[in-house]
């Protein structure tokens, strides 16, 4: 990652001054996270610990919401990709030097693009990207078809109860994608355990738009930390002890 390049211009930027304090500090802070296509993880909890590493005060809530607000005045565009949430700069080549060959997150879908406003751009979104009007709208439309065809094949593995009393098919495909991706643990069994805490925790349900994020995260807590069962399984899977774990406690 390069130096990262400010003009002066940002002080009589009016949607600058319309900032908040905070929604200005994460903007600066957000340049110098972003990779060199002006992409990053919009994960408030990881942008906590990589942006924010010595603001213990600073919530995982307040950066969801100043994100939330700087899409809103197109100083960033928001997107998802298979549940995962990134960020981009608006027209970032136009103020940066690009020194990779390929940014290290995925594009942009054209469905799940936040349209930016007209404001201080400082990245540059990728040629194939289509505006939509909102990214809620955008993620409800394609999760309906995604559920639509997958529940014309056969019926979901789980349901998870969200926000407001509807439900939530997750369908085996996916599951199946994400067995190679948490390779250290019971994939199955760890959604379980994620569907069980969101019964017993109707006050933190999610929304339809943010399932698929929280199971994710779910399973990369599972996968950094797994148990001795799972340490056993994937022992016996690479036939025996291997020298990975001596002891299982």
């Amino acid at each position: 990652m390069g130096n990262r390049m400010l003009k002066e211009t940002i002080r009589t930027s009016k949607t600058v001054n319309d900032m908040t304090d905070f929604q200005f500090r994460l903007w600066i802070y957000l340049i110098t996270y972003v990779d060199d296509y002006g992409r990053g993880s919009a994960d408030a909890e990881l942008i906590k610990g990589i942006v924010f590493p010595r603001r213990k005060r600073v919530t995982e809530k307040e950066i969801s919401d100043a994100l939330t607000g700087l899409a809103g005045i197109g100083c960033i565009n928001l997107y998802e990709v298979d549940g995962e949430s990134y960020l981009y700069f608006p027209k970032w080549s136009d103020h940066q030097r690009i020194q990779t060959k390929k940014s290290k997150f995925p594009s942009p879908p054209p469905e799940k693009i936040i349209p930016p406003k007209p404001t201080v751009n400082h990245g540059e979104p990728p040629p194939e990207t289509k505006p939509v009007r909102n990214q809620g709208e955008a993620n409800a439309s394609l999760a309906q078809t995604a559920d639509a065809a997958s529940a014309a094949s056969e019926p979901p593995m789980f349901l998870f109860p969200l926000v407001g009393g509807e439900e939530y098919p997750l369908f085996r495909q996916k599951v199946e994608q994400w067995r190679p991706l948490f390779p250290a643990i019971d994939v199955e069994q760890q959604i379980r355990l994620c569907l069980a805490w969101n019964i017993d925790n109707p006050k933190r349900r999610k929304t339809k738009e943010g399932i698929l994020r929280h199971i994710n995260t779910w399973l990369t807590k599972a996968q950094n930390n797994p148990s001795a069962a799972d340490k056993f399984r994937l022992q016996q899977e690479k036939g025996g002890n291997d020298g990975q774990w001596t002891t299982v406690n």
